[in-house]
């Protein structure tokens, strides 16, 4: 199915390493022009030397907890590309463990900061890149299944994440009326460096198979961000090949 992404232009945050760079190839593979923002230079420097070759694709940094830094990357990425029509919000962090009853204030923040507050000043700054097109446009924000099945010591990754689910529905009606499209999707166990803890080889961790590589939970994410999606908003998608009504723990 062509998802009639060609030529759109496409940015994804934390985009130089698994799902989202995972994302970020399969838009390039639609035919979309993408930029990636991640933290580190270095990162970038490796994600497009792996993208490159599939399309045209451009990359930036920035800490995506200075709201400063995120409107210059965003920007940067529209003037490059010649605006912006979808942005993957995907940038988060697990965070320290620990119980919340003994949890400091410094380890909830940095995982709030990074897994909802970020994710609301990079969906903002997307938003006025998108109407500035006159064009409208997708975002899809990047939850977990670990919004519905809480881990022992990771209650702020849970909050946070599950934060997100609310405001997807918060953005897809105050973003309506500019034909912005607003959807989420919530991974279950992801084989990634990020999740590699979680993984024990040969065990069952959903219905079909073992955790979901991470190219599964793009193919998702890149059609909730389509033209072909036209009348789903402000849902969560969950992606765990049935991981959640197992019961089955562990962050996506």
């Amino acid at each position: 199915m062509d998802l009639l992404l060609r030529g759109a232009a496409a940015l994804v945050t934390g985009g130089s390493r698994g799902i989202g760079l995972a994302t970020a190839r399969t838009l390039l593979e639609e035919g979309a022009v993408v930029s990636i923002v991640s933290r580190r230079q270095e990162s970038v420097d490796r994600a497009l030397a792996l993208l490159s070759p599939l399309g045209t694709v451009y990359g930036f940094t920035a800490d995506v907890r200075d709201d400063e830094a995120v409107a210059a990357a965003e920007d940067a990425a529209a003037e490059a590309m010649g605006g912006l029509d979808v942005l993957i919000a995907n940038a988060g962090v697990p965070g320290a463990h620990a119980n919340l009853s003994e949890m400091p204030s410094t380890v909830w923040d940095e995982v709030m900061d990074t897994n909802l507050r970020a994710v609301f000043v990079s969906c903002r700054e997307g938003a006025r890149l998108i109407r500035a097109t006159g064009r409208g446009g997708r975002m899809v924000l990047v939850s977990s299944a670990a919004a519905y099945v809480a881990e022992p010591h990771l209650g702020h990754y849970t909050a946070a994440k599950a934060a997100l689910t609310g405001l997807t529905k918060a953005l897809a009606v105050d973003l309506a009326p500019f034909e912005i499209a607003v959807n989420c999707v919530a991974p279950g166990l992801v084989d990634t460096d990020q999740s590699a803890e979680w993984i024990t080889p040969g065990e069952p961790v959903a219905l079909v198979k073992g955790p979901a590589q991470a190219s599964e939970i793009a193919a998702a994410i890149t059609f909730l961000a389509s033209p072909r999606n036209q009348f789903i908003r402000g849902t969560t998608l969950v992606v765990d090949g049935g991981q959640i009504i197992r019961g089955l723990n562990g962050p996506g």
